[in-house]
């Protein structure tokens, strides 16, 4: 990249793209987890355990893995490639014996904790009860896949991961920062590169999981209706009751001269000739292998930008190390702020939220507050309360209440919200 004391270049433009890096960086980590965290609790076992369920998570599961890897290296390669700009503008004041801010630190990344393979299978019991003597025994292989799982898997988890501006329109923001260097910026080249490559991924990322939300929707819809075909098909020869995970035969009135032998057949026939099977047998259309090909291939180049190291230069004065912002978040998700507001907190509950109570009054909790909302704009409103949103869409808020106590409150969509009660 060059001598620094040769650069004509504006360094503020530098701290800007640092700063819109390291923010894209953070709402990009905070998708991956929230659709990570549904994938490995609400989708594990979704698909069942019969041999449609494995043969549709065996490509399922490996182009998630692949997709939560390459949109964590994303988020990886963003922060710190931020963090080499800021060190490159930092180092242009130094080198001009300007008044540089203070010295930029390497961000924390991300790194391989959401690299893993989620797990669709699981025995969720038989597909199909009868009660009706007979019938289980002739039928194989009935689906017992989970249609509440898999609805959650789609709707709470890949349809916000696609919907997510941070993934939808990444490769857009990346072009952005990249366009703001000017063609005669000495390091022009150098970052083109660099943004072409992260704005790739990211367009393969929002290119592919469109499909991901698609083939789970598709195995929740022809489940839903291969199920529903067979309480059709088997009324009113017994009354048939839908269960998440199976179909459960009654039995009849006594009026059906229907045999268990046929009923049996009807059932083979029905699961035989659904939708369901095609699902199954080729998700993605059959281009499950290319779709992971596609992903993987930006592992090598994003994995080069994240392990960039900053070189500073010595600005001659002894200067401590501080980051570029003095006051960079370090919480940046729920599990963050619970794991700080949860030392020394005794648990409670009741039938609404999960209730902590906490020492140290009203002292304690704006301390505490402070701490887990640092770096973030915090709203105060005229009662008094203070409210602060993380980058995972989670809300803090501190309020006082009449008896005088302070609660820290933090609420996240679809989950029940967290309060730590703080007494004298």
């Amino acid at each position: 990249m060059g001598d620094p004391n040769s650069w004509e270049i504006d360094p503020e433009k530098y701290f800007d793209a640092a700063r819109r890096c390291h923010l894209l960086a953070e709402k990009i980590a905070a998708r991956v987890h929230e659709t990570y965290e549904v994938l490995n609790q609400t989708g594990n076992g979704m698909a069942g355990s019969t041999i449609q369920g494995v043969s549709w998570a065996a490509k399922h599961d490996p182009t998630a893995e692949a997709m939560f890897t390459v949109a964590a290296l994303l988020s990886d390669a963003l922060t710190r490639y931020g963090d080499v700009l800021a060190a490159m503008g930092y180092n242009w004041h130094i080198s001009n014996k300007s008044q540089p801010p203070n010295r930029p630190l390497e961000n924390d990344l991300i790194g391989p904790r959401y690299r893993h393979r989620p797990n669709s299978t699981g025995n969720n019991g038989p597909g199909l009860e009868s009660a009706v003597p007979g019938i289980v025994e002739q039928v194989e292989n009935m689906p017992n896949g989970d249609t509440y799982r898999t609805s959650l898997a789609g709707t709470n988890g890949w349809a916000e991961f696609v919907s997510d501006p941070a993934i939808r329109e990444s490769d857009i923001r990346i072009l952005e920062i990249s366009d703001s260097f000017e063609t005669s910026d000495p390091n022009h080249q150098d970052i083109s590169e660099r943004m072409a490559t992260m704005q790739q991924a990211a367009t393969t990322i929002s290119a592919i999981s469109p499909a991901l939300r698609s083939t789970v929707d598709d195995f929740h819809t022809s489940l839903t209706e291969l199920r529903a075909a067979l309480k059709s098909n088997l009324e009113p020869a017994v009354a048939v009751e839908i269960k998440s995970t199976r179909i459960v035969l009654r039995g009849s009135d006594g009026s059906s001269s229907i045999s268990p032998d046929e009923i049996a057949t009807t059932i083979h026939n029905t699961v035989s000739n659904s939708r369901f099977m095609q699902v199954t047998d080729l998700p993605f259309g059959g281009q499950a292998e290319m779709l992971i090909q596609q992903l993987t291939s930006h592992v090598a180049p994003l994995t080069d930008i994240a392990q960039l190291s900053i070189e500073l230069m010595d600005d001659g004065n002894g200067r401590p190390p501080g980051p570029i912002n003095p006051n960079p978040p370090r919480v940046k998700s729920r599990e963050d702020a619970e794991k700080i507001l949860d030392q020394g907190a005794t648990l409670e509950k009741d039938k609404k939220s999960t209730i902590k109570s906490k020492p140290g009054g009203a002292a304690q909790a704006e301390a505490d507050f402070e701490k887990v909302t640092e770096g973030y704009e915090v709203k105060t409103y005229p009662n008094g309360t203070k409210v602060a949103q993380l980058p995972d869409g989670s809300d803090i808020s501190l309020r006082r209440s009449t008896d005088g106590r302070v609660t820290i409150s933090i609420q996240q969509a679809g989950t029940k919200p967290t309060k730590y009660r703080y007494s004298e």
